[in-house]
């Protein structure tokens, strides 16, 4: 399910994919996305992988890289018990940050007079969806139901 370069950063995150991702009633996107950040589509993706040995932790991983030719730098954007929803990027939404809350500390919410600005990440199933937005530096969440 994962393209082989991303199978290799997961590799790097003692991770590895959700074999039974897709098993399920409905639509699903996928469980990975390209053309997260600014620039060349292949350049960014953000996918969710299931941690080795563990029976339910799942990770979702932000890669980068400036150009083709580059090793992928990764980042740890969450980790759940939940099985995660497909991906997909929302770009020219205006939600308030106080609507969201921090993904390392979940008691806290984001700053108030601040909208996101830049694209978010969906991760959606069967009406539950949890949007992912990064924000100086740090990762905020807003679930839906």
């Amino acid at each position: 399910m994962l393209p082989d370069e991303l199978l290799d950063v997961a590799e790097k995150c003692d991770c590895e994919q959700i074999d039974n991702f897709f098993d399920r009633p409905g639509m699903v996107e996928p469980p990975y996305v390209y053309g997260f950040l600014a620039g060349d589509k292949e350049n960014s993706a953000v996918f969710w992988c299931k941690k080795k040995k563990e029976k339910r932790k799942y990770l979702l991983v932000l890669v980068s890289r400036r150009t083709f030719r580059e090793p992928w730098k990764f980042e740890l954007i969450t980790e759940t018990r939940n099985f995660p929803g497909g991906l997909s990027i929302v770009s020219n939404l205006s939600i308030p940050l106080h609507e969201f809350r921090y993904v390392n500390d979940v008691k806290t919410r984001g700053p108030k007079g601040v909208m996101t600005s830049d694209a978010v990440i969906s991760s959606y199933y069967d009406g539950l969806m949890t949007l992912f937005y990064n924000h100086n530096g740090e990762w905020l969440l807003r679930m839906y139901d």
